[in-house]
């Protein structure tokens, strides 16, 4: 395909001790059908080689931006990449994902030749052992449920591209440990639809064990907790997330039903049930613990919760500033 406007693409990059996993990523991006491209990293706070692996790649890529960004969070890394940026389009990619040499130009030109505002691919797991099969399979049925056939009311930022306007107006909720792509995506429905384009694949690293898996789950649980109860004081928004099923998952009376269920699933999938009780158990407690730790709490003093419960250091004025325009963000990015 050709870019008919000759527009400038970004590639962004958020990395945190990534040095076992960031050399593939690269070479797979050096060997793109797209040889010009800006490439932004943003190292958050590594303290292992992953800097020296990056300087090793300088001289493969036209032009490679390197930002240090010391606060801990995948929010602020991707927030530090995007405002590096300067391209008109920014497609995103995770450090543990490998990339197919046709990758960014697939991804990147339903928004340059059909105007299209965000565009987001799907991925295949790195290896197939157990706990791998079973997220790649929850991945897929999650997708073909929110999906129709051309829209998604979803965001994976780990296979996406986006009109760097449409990134540098909502930017990333710097608070969220996790989750950050998803509320990202419940910002962004005011402003743009989602094309899923299921074929557009890289591949990606699931988790690879028990412990990796429960960590994972028990704070997306607590981050998806704490991200409704601050979304759902927006009528509009209450009303979308009434139907959507990461919002029904804390219900309790879908907690009530994961009994009978887990029996009829433990006769016709058996050998699910290990991977079933992980996710579900580690969500529901970090579901839990949000509900616990912030009930009857306003957003605002929610996200107060999440600094003081966080590692991170002290939110600087700005942050605080897009914290209080979340809802309604301050710039025209219609």
């Amino acid at each position: 395909m050709k870019n008919k406007n000759n527009e400038k693409i970004s590639v962004v990059i958020p990395v945190r001790n990534g040095e076992k996993t960031i050399a593939k990523c690269l070479n797979s991006l050096a060997e793109q059908t797209v040889k010009e491209f800006q490439l932004v990293i943003a190292d958050n706070g590594s303290t292992d080689g992953t800097k020296n692996i990056i300087e090793d790649f300088k001289g493969r890529f036209p032009e490679l931006t390197y930002v240090f960004e010391e606060k801990a969070g995948r929010g602020r890394a991707r927030n530090a990449a995007i405002n590096a940026a300067h391209g008109t389009v920014i497609a995103m990619i995770d450090c543990d994902c490998i990339a197919p040499s046709d990758w960014l130009e697939r991804i990147t030109m339903p928004i340059i030749n059909d105007e299209e505002k965000i565009v987001m691919g799907f991925q295949e797991s790195e290896s197939y052992g157990y706990w791998q099969k079973n997220i790649q399979r929850d991945d897929k049925r999650i997708l073909e449920i929110k999906s129709d056939g051309k829209y998604t009311e979803h965001i994976d930022t780990k296979n996406m591209a986006i009109r760097s306007d449409l990134a540098k107006g909502l930017m990333f909720n710097p608070i969220f440990t996790t989750y950050e792509d998803w509320d990202f995506f419940l910002r962004s429905k005011k402003y743009a639809k989602v094309r899923f384009i299921p074929e557009i694949k890289i591949i990606h690293r699931h988790d690879s064990g028990f412990k990796e898996l429960f960590a994972t789950q028990k704070e997306r649980g607590y981050n998806a907790e704490l991200i409704i109860r601050y979304h759902e004081k927006d009528p509009d928004m209450k009303a979308f997330l009434a139907k959507d099923g990461t919002a029904k998952s804390r219900k309790l009376r879908k907690f009530l039903s994961f009994l009978p269920t887990a029996l009829k699933r433990l006769i016709s999938e058996p050998k699910r049930m290990p991977y079933l009780l992980t996710v579900f158990t580690a969500w529901q407690i970090g579901v839990l613990k949000a509900k616990i730790l912030s009930r009857d709490i306003s957003p605002t003093l929610i996200m107060m919760h999440l600094e003081q419960a966080s590692k991170n250091t002290q939110l600087e004025p700005n942050e605080l500033a897009f914290i209080a325009s979340t809802i309604k963000p301050p710039m025209n990015i219609l």
